[in-house]
């Protein structure tokens, strides 16, 4: 990196002083002082546009040379072995079909999408079978957790069928989960009194598996849901048609 010309500096000093000197002389001292300061300055700008130029150019090289070294110490993590996701797409970044490019990128936001889903404490699932293998895992395996809270609003239909094997798989995992201590605590939504009494028969299933039963009845305003109100509970002794 070049220096700043001392001879230009010193030529610009002598040429403000001048005619700071003069200014003063035929206009005031303040005149004079001012005019001095924006000759320097800009004679000083003029002087040196080379070194500035030359010093823009070798920041911005830097620059690029920092940002090079930042992705190569990048590409070295994502392909640590405990790193596996990232480092599999920077490969597939690499290559030149757009094809595999762009799935790579679709996949890659797709499960940081999906990360921070978890990250906010939360598991989406669609999928019967993936829903169970959660569910098993968390009923039967989870030890530490003691206390389940479960909402269940519009399934009544699986649940009268005893028979059905979604239905005793579904029993299974909290007897399972009642053989190890865990309490369980199951919200049914419904929309009226008269539908509850229609569906005892799930109410009195779950209880039968020590699930603290309540049942949750939905109340709407000019057709739209408002709140749910707890009309009853299978913890308390109750005269509910609704409870068995």
């Amino acid at each position: 990196m070049r220096v700043t010309n001392k001879k230009a500096l010193l030529w610009s000093t002598v040429g403000a002083t001048v005619v700071s000197v003069l200014s003063g002389i035929f206009l005031s001292p303040a005149v004079g002082v001012i005019i001095g300061i924006l000759l320097s300055v800009i004679y000083l700008i003029v002087t040196n546009i080379d070194f500035i130029i030359e010093l823009k150019a070798e920041f911005t090289e830097k620059l690029a040379a920092i940002d090079a070294e930042l992705l190569r110490i990048d590409t070295r993590l994502a392909t640590k072995p405990d790193l596996p996701l990232e480092g599999r797409y920077l490969r597939l970044q690499e290559r030149n079909c757009p094809l595999f490019k762009r799935a790579a990128s679709r996949i890659y936001k797709n499960a940081i999408a999906e990360l921070d889903i978890l990250g906010g404490y939360q598991i989406l699932i669609t999928d019967l079978e993936e829903v169970f293998y959660w569910l098993d895992f968390l009923f039967c395996h989870l030890h530490v957790i003691k206390s389940i809270k479960a909402v269940s609003f519009g399934e009544f239909k699986e649940w009268q069928d005893l028979d059905d094997w979604w239905m005793q798989n579904y029993l299974r995992l909290h007897r399972v989960a009642h053989e190890r201590g865990a309490d369980i605590e199951r919200i049914f939504i419904v929309k009226s009194h008269h539908f509850a009494a229609t569906v005892k028969d799930v109410f009195k299933s779950n209880i039968k598996h020590h699930i603290n039963v309540k049942i949750g009845l939905q109340e709407e305003s000019n057709g739209r849901i408002c709140k749910t109100r707890i009309v009853c509970c299978s913890s308390m002794k109750t005269t509910n048609p609704c409870m068995p």
